[in-house]
């Protein structure tokens, strides 16, 4: 979010920006679908996307004197040099300590930097194989190995701010609100490991002031995460898409710092489909790859994908897969061993490589590939850990490596 300089009357505009192109906007059937039970789908269009104005442009001419960064605490590589105008911060994501100026009520980001995931032991089985006797776990409220999310969804930190305005708050706003709390925690599932007591007040003093609405199409909490999680999750539409268009519709990226070279910028992307289902639409997958990961200007593409049962997280079967990508194949190989090695803070990851598209087979998998590999799959044991988790991780693995995985 944006404010713009005031104008002669002294107003201060702030102006809501997505992070997306506006043609990726089609690309979100649960947007689409929230936006309509709500009454407001005809707003879309007044919407503004990120590759519809130009904040570099703005503030150079001094029009863009302030920015509220909303689910994400670290401006992307092509906006950093608005670091200065960053006013507010509201997230649930690892603080990256950006942005010191931000401090007090501004910086409202909802983490936990402590170790209190790591109570979790490896079965008796576990430890004897490996020789740890405790290792971080993941278990307990989104926890990563550097602390836990303190909510679910950074909507919920949003809907406390109206809920303490309750006179701001309209109909259209709090099933906005809701859906993407309901989307984010699983339908305040406990057993997916996400929700929290936050997370569970915000949705019920939302669905109470939606309870009874005749304008609003609305049911129950439960009818509304089932409608909404079946266009999100819907596997017909997901195959439908061409591989870069599922790479790009939930994809972020990130920087590890390094001390002999210059930062090493990869990206994430998010999927609802199986991996080998994608990947298997197209010939050559590691060119596709190469594309994908050069038009966003990354050296490291980390895939991720989470398959979920149709009756949702309390049914079991949940699947997760993880592949990483990397033009130098030393880089792909060495990272794909320590991600699987236990006494990393990966190991809590319980990774397995797992067979590559094209080889739709264990032997070749087991053999560990060829030396210019540059994909390396694998299935994920702890289906908790979404990206969220995964890219701290990722990202000190790259950084306290460094002189592994860049070898002089």
């Amino acid at each position: 979010m944006t404010r713009s300089s005031t104008d002669k009357l002294g107003s201060v505009h702030y102006v809501p920006i997505l992070p997306l192109r506006r043609t990726e906007l089609k690309l979100r059937p649960e947007t689409l679908l929230l936006f309509r039970l709500a009454g407001i789908l005809e707003a879309l269009r007044d919407t503004v996307c990120i590759d519809e104005v130009d904040l570099l442009g703005a503030h150079a001419k001094d029009a863009l004197t302030g920015l509220v960064l909303v689910d994400h605490n670290k401006l992307t590589a092509s906006l950093q040099n608005l670091g200065p105008v960053v006013e507010r911060i509201v997230d649930h994501h690892e603080d990256q300590g950006l942005y010191e100026k931000v401090t007090g009520g501004n910086r409202d980001i909802a983490f936990a930097a402590d170790a209190e995931g790591f109570d979790a032991l490896y079965s008796s089985a576990q430890q004897k194989q490996s020789g740890i006797s405790r290792v971080p776990s993941l278990s307990s409220n989104s926890s990563t190995a550097g602390g836990r999310a303190l909510v679910a969804s950074t909507c919920t930190l949003v809907a406390e701010r109206y809920l303490s305005n309750p006179d701001l708050l309209c109909p259209a706003v709090a099933m906005l609100l809701l859906g993407v709390v309901l989307l984010d925690s699983v339908c305040l599932d406990a057993s997916a490991g996400k929700v929290t007591s936050r997370d569970e007040a915000v949705a019920k003093a939302l669905a109470a002031g939606l309870a009874g609405r005749s304008d609003r199409e609305w049911k129950s909490e439960q009818a509304l995460y089932r409608d909404l999680s079946g266009a999100k999750f819907d596997q017909g539409w997901w195959q439908s898409l061409e591989v870069n268009e599922a790479l790009g519709l939930d994809y972020k990226s990130f920087a590890a710092s390094l001390q002999t070279r210059q930062a090493l910028r990869f990206g994430m992307s998010s999927v609802l489909v199986a991996l080998h289902d994608l990947l298997c639409k197209v010939s050559g997958v590691e060119s596709v790859l190469e594309r994908f990961a050069s038009s966003r200007g990354v050296e490291l593409l980390v895939l991720m994908s989470l398959v979920m049962p149709a009756g949702g997280a309390k049914d079991g079967g949940i699947q997760r897969t993880l592949a990483v990508y990397a033009s130098c194949p030393v880089l792909a190989r060495t990272l794909a061993t320590l991600l699987l090695t236990p006494e990393t803070e990966a190991g809590d990851l319980l990774l397995e490589l797992w067979p590559r598209p094209e080889w739709g087979d264990r032997e070749r998998c087991n053999e560990g590939g060829d030396r210019e590999q540059r994909l390396w799959c694998f299935k994920q044991g702890n289906v908790q850990a979404s990206r969220k988790q995964v890219e701290p991780i990722l990202r000190r693995l790259l950084e306290d490596n460094e002189g592994i995985l860049f070898p002089k």
